[in-house]
């Protein structure tokens, strides 16, 4: 009986959206990644990581960039190799150490200093990663056929992205707007999307809802949106899946909302006919 063995590798990633952050077997903390500064400034910050087994801890530590793509709404991707990011960070920025083995239920330090460039033309929000990375666990799966003994290996890689943002002092211009709202029906449900645009040089998290209004103009409907992150120059999707509405046959009106810090609210409306069983944009 011939005995083949096949390795997968799955990546799983931790994000820095609170602090601390577990990952598999330790925690990421930190004191601040988000940081205003002027042309010249140097910044200093480190990264926390607590070893929660009862075993050495071994991590790969390297930078990389969160890189805006062109022409896709609504995405944005890491890259490792870095250089392809126009606002990266990543040449202002040193860390260490590069590897670290923790011991068993003790913390480490990860430093990292961001020395701002001293030039004046820089405008707005600057990016980069940290990536922490767990050395890779294997586990074996046996899996039988008529023919073949199998043994399936898994490599389970743990990666956590620290993102680190730095704004010019005095230069930041907000911007935002909606550039189009799709309705779409499916069965007896709906799918609102709204394609919004971070038009100014900086990044934000606006809070985001959408409303149903009756032709009385009372808000019949309203739901939260998870608040993501806009980079400056760049768009995302709200998708908001409308699911046992509950609301009977008339002429409504949908509206995505969006409140990014500026004085003045932004959004998107459609009139949804339910008595017709269609959908309208508004002109």
């Amino acid at each position: 009986m011939k005995v083949k063995l096949l390795f997968f590798t799955f990546i799983v990633f931790q994000l820095a959206v609170s602090s601390p952050v577990h990952a598999q077997g330790f925690t990421v903390s930190y004191r601040g990644l988000d940081f205003a500064a002027s042309p010249g400034e140097k910044i200093l910050t480190s990264i926390g990581v607590t070893n929660l087994m009862n075993e050495p801890l071994t991590l790969r530590i390297y930078r990389g960039d969160w890189v805006r793509v062109e022409g896709e709404t609504s995405k944005y991707v890491f890259d490792e190799t870095g250089g392809k990011e126009p606002r990266t960070i990543l040449p202002w920025m040193t860390f260490g150490p590069d590897h670290l083995v923790i011991a068993a239920n003790e913390k480490r330090e990860i430093y990292c200093e961001v020395t701002v460039p001293n030039d004046n033309s820089l405008q707005g929000s600057y990016w980069g990663v940290i990536f922490i990375e767990q050395a890779p666990t294997v586990t074996s799966v046996p899996v039988e056929s008529e023919s073949d003994s199998m043994r399936v290996g898994i490599n389970t890689v743990y990666r956590y992205a620290a993102k680190i943002y730095v704004t010019i002092e005095g230069t930041q211009v907000l911007g935002g707007r909606y550039n189009d709202i799709r309705i779409e029906r499916e069965g007896n449900d709906y799918k609102v999307i709204g394609f919004y645009e971070n038009t100014g040089n900086v990044y934000y998290k606006p809070e985001t809802w959408l409303e149903i209004r009756d032709s009385g103009g009372q808000v019949i409907y309203r739901k939260e949106h998870i608040r993501h992150t806009v980079l400056p120059e760049s768009e995302r999707e709200y998708v908001f899946d409308l699911e046992n509405l509950g609301i009977g046959p008339g002429s409504y009106l949908v509206m995505i909302i969006s409140d990014y810090g500026a004085p003045d609210l932004v959004a998107a409306q459609a009139i949804m006919e339910l008595r017709e069983e269609q959908v309208k944009p508004m002109e």
